[in-house]
């Protein structure tokens, strides 16, 4: 009944309203993104959480290149499974990797997950291939691994650590 409920309060928003809704998921501002449906349908952050992702896979499959990840090198993460689902890390209690519709971008590096502590982000960088991590403490990048497989891999074995 919740779901015929969001989907009639969507139908009823005006597509300039959509649109910013939009704007927002193409920039990579999730955040940004959930206040404005939230705003847009009333709905609570559950819901609003499922309709951005439901925008998010709408329009990756309809205007994939306008996103802000599109001078990224993340092909790779784009392609796999965590692009949908994200990956959760038990031990460190973290979203090592994200889904897509929470990736976000900062200063020219496109945050697609972390390890939990200190404020560190995994991502990727404009001109510089595979997956780095940035660390806002010392105010610098490290390299992690060529791919997210790796660094996913890498990481949940306990044999990669920033």
């Amino acid at each position: 009944m919740e779901a015929l409920w969001v989907i009639m309060k969507m139908n009823n928003a005006d597509d300039a309203r959509w649109s910013e809704v939009d704007g927002r998921i193409l920039a990579c501002d999730p955040l940004g993104a959930h206040r404005s449906i939230r705003e847009l349908t009333g709905v609570g952050p559950e819901e609003a959480d499922a309709v951005r992702g439901e925008r998010v896979r709408r329009l990756r499959a309809e205007r994939g290149g306008e996103f802000a990840w599109a001078g990224y090198p993340c092909e790779d993460y784009l392609a796999s499974e965590w692009a949908e689902r994200g990956c959760w890390d038990e031990p460190s209690q973290a979203m090592v990797v994200v889904p897509c519709a929470e990736v976000r971008e900062a200063d020219g590096f496109l945050v697609v997950g972390g390890p939990g502590v200190d404020g560190i982000a995994f991502g990727y960088r404009k001109g510089h291939p595979g997956l780095w991590a940035y660390r806002p403490i010392d105010r610098d990048y490290v390299f992690m691994a060529p791919t997210v497989a790796e660094l996913v891999e890498k990481w949940t074995s306990g044999a990669l650590s920033v």
